[in-house]
């Protein structure tokens, strides 16, 4: 507990520490929207443990303070100091992390800071085991949270199976903005589709080019996708340390005609747009932020059943779900709806309804403003 308490507040002050501000990830791309709809009645701080050069000047637009507590931009070794130096002197009302480091710190830090409540977001999928020792001490230390949110079902059955307590989890679902990412048609559209060159159809995949994305799973696919219609392109949207492998993996298949990765993308709705279907081939996720935003777009999905997917997508309504790590039949489900433009229209209208009943935003940002003012109320 704090000790004295400083007069109520009228707007709750909220403390969100991420590891870093990377684009592209699914915690920075929900914070990016989720924070500026909660600063109307939280007072927010953002805290940022690693090199926060690519956003910082998003929030400042938006009058979020943030608070770089990098080391010349690398991680510093005495974070979790830092934090609780800051979290003694904004007095927070509520401290929510993002992402495993910032957690750790964080867990440890307000135990040396006058006890906040403190939530932590839980975005990670589960492959069924703890890949390195940070996984492990980022589960194991859990329990020191006064509440763990996470951002699918699996992901809380995991967590349950582990020893927490299910009165310490809740499950608030990423969401995204409808009309932000809705339908479009128009020149930019057009014009963006022109630059996929030699694209008959164009399949959109959109990740970091990481090993759990399994982008090789979708290349080995595209031999089939290609060999049964010629006049089609895959292209992959995001950066990564695989990028060299899966260019080797296109040229060794003969792909480089079929397969771009396009690499960073500042227009994404409009990218949505430019496709045809999308496709998401990982070994492992959550709550995946680009199924909603292609469901927003109208897209139809095919995606492997990990994570909560399953519950994004209903199989044979907004899309078709597949194994995971099984080219040929991503390949199958693929060519299915490439070739049925009906069920690609029918199976994208669907998806988008889906959305808005379930997905939205606007939903994330009203259960995640109860949950604060719980907490803040307790202490």
């Amino acid at each position: 507990m704090w000790g004295r308490r400083e007069p109520m507040r009228s707007r709750p002050r909220v403390l969100t520490v991420i590891s870093e501000l990377r684009l592209g990830g699914g915690a920075q791309s929900l914070l990016r929207n989720v924070l500026p709809a909660l600063a109307a009645d939280f007072e927010v701080h953002l805290a940022v443990l690693m090199d926060p050069r690519d956003d910082i000047p998003y929030y400042q637009r938006l009058n979020i303070p943030v608070h770089d507590l990098s080391k010349n931009g690398r991680l510093s070794p005495w974070c979790m100091f830092d934090v609780a130096r800051l979290i003694r002197r904004l007095k927070p009302d509520v401290v929510h992390s993002h992402l495993t480091h910032a957690d750790i710190a964080t867990r440890f830090a307000v135990r040396m800071s006058g006890r906040p409540p403190l939530i932590t977001s839980n975005h990670l999928g589960w492959s069924g085991r703890e890949r390195s020792i940070g996984r492990r001490l980022h589960t194991g230390t859990t329990r020191m949270d006064d509440c763990t949110i996470t951002v699918s079902e699996a992901a809380h059955r995991y967590l349950m199976g582990k020893g927490i307590d299910g009165a310490q989890l809740r499950v608030i679902r990423n969401g995204v903005n409808p009309e932000v990412f809705r339908p479009q048609t128009g020149p930019d559209v057009e014009r963006l589709r022109r630059q996929i060159e030699g694209a008959g159809s164009v399949v959109l995949a959109v990740g970091r080019l990481v090993p759990e994305k399994a982008f090789h799973t979708l290349i080995a696919a595209m031999r089939r996708v290609v060999a049964g219609i010629a006049d089609v392109r895959a292209v992959i949207v995001g950066e990564g340390e695989l990028h060299a492998s899966l260019q080797a993996q296109m040229r060794a298949s003969g792909l480089t005609e079929h397969v771009t990765l396009w690499g960073r993308c500042e227009q994404m709705p409009l990218m949505y747009n430019a496709a045809d279907l999308f496709v998401l081939s990982s070994d492992w996720e959550a709550c995946p932020m680009s199924v909603l935003e292609a469901m927003g777009c109208q897209l139809p999905v095919v995606a492997t059943n990990v994570g909560d997917n399953a519950i994004l997508v209903e199989h044979g309504v907004t899309g078709l779900m597949v194994p995971p790590g099984d080219p040929d039949k991503l390949s199958d489900a693929m060519l299915t709806l490439l070739r049925d433009d009906d069920m690609r229209v029918k199976m994208g209208v669907a998806g988008r309804r889906r959305l808005l009943a379930r997905f939205t935003l606007d939903r994330t940002v009203q259960q995640l403003a109860a949950l604060y003012h719980e907490f803040a109320r307790q202490y």
